[in-house]
């Protein structure tokens, strides 16, 4: 580990550093549930309130794809993503963009490798579908208020075996 050198931004401008702070024990939880197997999450949401820290550190540690090192790539990219949904997806300060559909599915798979937006169709509400062509699926949202909180229409493909 010594002889490793980190190329990243100061750590204490880092938004990693400072995402403990953003989000809640609570809102960590229920971020996890979005990644996290069946089994995994059927342990979590099971742990009192007073261990929920410990809970998802030792959720981290077990999913770390490159233990023994500083860093944990999983959770980086995680958090990332997370922060990311919320700039992205947030509606003014009703729905934080992690909660929504769209930003599940970003926390899930990532960025889109394709985006097809129809915002002003003539006799239908606009919509939004994601290519993920590396895993073979398709999202679609709608937005069917006109008020930008687009909704997952094909909810199915979400959980599809690879």
């Amino acid at each position: 580990e010594g002889n490793i050198r980190y190329n990243m931004e100061a750590l204490l401008y880092h938004p990693w550093f400072s995402f403990n702070a953003r989000y809640s024990l609570k809102d960590q939880l229920a971020q996890i549930r979005y990644i996290a197997s069946q089994n995994d999450w059927l342990v979590l949401r099971k742990v009192p309130k007073d261990k929920i820290a410990e809970a998802i550190e030792s959720y981290w540690r077990a999913n770390d794809p490159s233990p023994g090192t500083l860093r944990n790539e999983s959770r980086e990219t995680f958090s990332n993503r997370v922060l990311r949904a919320d700039e992205l997806f947030t509606i003014h300060k009703r729905l934080r963009g992690w909660r929504s559909d769209r930003g599940r599915i970003y926390i899930k798979f990532g960025e889109p490798e394709q985006i097809v937006n129809d915002a002003f169709p003539s006799g239908k509400a606009p919509s939004i579908r994601w290519h993920y062509f590396r895993l073979k699926r398709q999202f679609i949202f709608t937005d069917e208020r006109g008020f930008g909180q687009y909704t997952l229409r094909n909810k199915d493909e979400e959980y599809l075996e690879d």
